[in-house]
């Protein structure tokens, strides 16, 4: 059986690491590279750094900081954020990034992922879904464009894995920074969807909310930021 991972995201917003609440509300943490080397020293198994500003302005990854980012970090590192091509995703893996992430490139070009996956393999690939509850069931929340939409999470996890995501990263838009423990109906709705490895976020409050979702669903790995 393979070793559950815990990780932590780091949310960049315009340079700086942010607490994120409810994906509406950003209060400023601190400089990447020092929250990058206190992470080093809690003994987390990767990083997973998300710059949530770059898709938004509609800008290329920041490759400096996250050079700058990577040089501190003694784990493995994911990074997402403004990537919508292979040549960005090329210049990540050269500034240190070990996997990728893409969120909403997998709603505007979905071929990117199939792409991504043959040139640098799936074990490269990570597609992160921010899941919100609706009345009828769990949908893809847009943080773009701040909206629930038509598409049903598992139904999206499972095409995902079809087109090479050799991860899925699932983000509960309700628990994000509520301490309120990660959303177990949502966790497994998309483990019981897909046979690729499955990375949690959304809720952690204490080290009882990972033993929790280790045990109550099949997630490979949890994260927090807040936490």
């Amino acid at each position: 059986m393979l070793k559950k991972r815990i990780a932590a995201s780091l949310i960049v917003k315009d340079g700086v690491v942010v607490q994120s609440i409810g994906f509406k509300k950003f209060l400023p943490v601190g400089k990447l590279p020092v929250a990058t080397e206190f992470l080093n020293q809690w003994g987390i198994d990767e990083i997973i750094l998300l710059d949530i500003s770059a898709t938004k302005r509609n800008v290329e990854p920041d490759y400096k900081m996250i050079k700058n980012s990577a040089l501190k970090c003694r784990v493995p590192l994911t990074v997402g954020g403004g990537i919508n091509n292979l040549d960005q995703i090329k210049e990540l893996m050269h500034c240190g990034a070990d996997k990728i992430a893409v969120n909403q490139a997998a709603l505007i070009n979905i071929d990117l992922i199939s792409k991504a996956a043959h040139k640098f393999g799936d074990q490269c690939v990570v597609v992160s879904i921010d899941g919100i509850k609706t009345g009828d069931g769990y949908k893809v929340f847009d943080y773009v464009n701040h909206k629930a939409l038509s598409i049903s999470v598992k139904d999206f996890a499972r095409e995902l894995q079809s087109r090479g995501a050799g991860e899925i990263l699932i983000n509960s838009v309700d628990r994000d920074g509520s301490y309120l423990g990660y959303d177990i109906d949502l966790i497994n709705s998309v483990c019981d969807s897909v046979t690729v490895p499955v990375i949690c976020s959304g809720g952690a409050k204490n080290a009882i909310d990972f033993t929790t979702v280790f045990t109550k669903t099949n997630v490979s790995a949890a994260t927090a930021a807040n936490f």
